[in-house]
């Protein structure tokens, strides 16, 4: 009666290892390059709409996975050496989601990338059997145009203005 027992258990603890599969995450922006906005009342007609995150869950088939639990968070590196923009976010966590999703796919929409440079996209994926997978991706916001050349006439006024004066009353 044990062996029929071991062996019954051995083929359902086989039957769970092999039913256990790999899913591939995939994650798309829309736009596919992310341009930082510091401000979020400010209208960026070249920019059109704020962008979206979409994170794709499949099977090893190549299907959608069905009924899967998904939890992203976005986090901002902190290796800027001057940053613009919202400075107190860098290398901090923007955002945590967990949804239950039954076709795979979970879409964050009008997100508002507040600092220039790179965000870290940390993606776990678990269902109902238990089975989690993680996996990162990484977006890069560049900074606006706009906002460069604003930042670098100012540079360069205050240097074309202050210099001389400094160097007249201190020299």
């Amino acid at each position: 009666m044990k062996k029929i027992f071991m062996i019954l258990s051995m083929i359902v603890l086989l039957a769970n290892i092999v039913a256990a599969q790999d899913y591939k995450i995939a994650m798309s922006t829309v736009p596919e390059q992310i341009t930082a906005r510091d401000n979020p009342f400010a209208k960026y007609y070249d920019l059109g709409a704020l962008p979206s995150v979409t994170i794709k869950v499949t099977d090893s088939s190549g299907n959608p996975a069905k009924d899967v639990m998904i939890k992203a968070s976005i986090t901002h590196v902190n290796n800027l050496i001057l940053p613009t923009g919202f400075p107190w976010v860098q290398g901090k966590q923007l955002l945590s989601v967990q949804n239950f999703e039954e076709d795979g796919i979970l879409t964050i929409d009008a997100l508002l990338f507040p600092l220039r440079g790179q965000y870290t996209v940390d993606v776990e994926v678990s269902d109902a059997s238990g089975k989690q997978q993680k996996q990162s991706f990484t977006i890069a916001a560049k900074e606006p145009f706009k906002q460069s050349t604003k930042n670098a006439l100012i540079f360069v006024s205050i240097l074309v203005l202050c210099v001389p004066v400094f160097i007249y009353v201190f020299i």
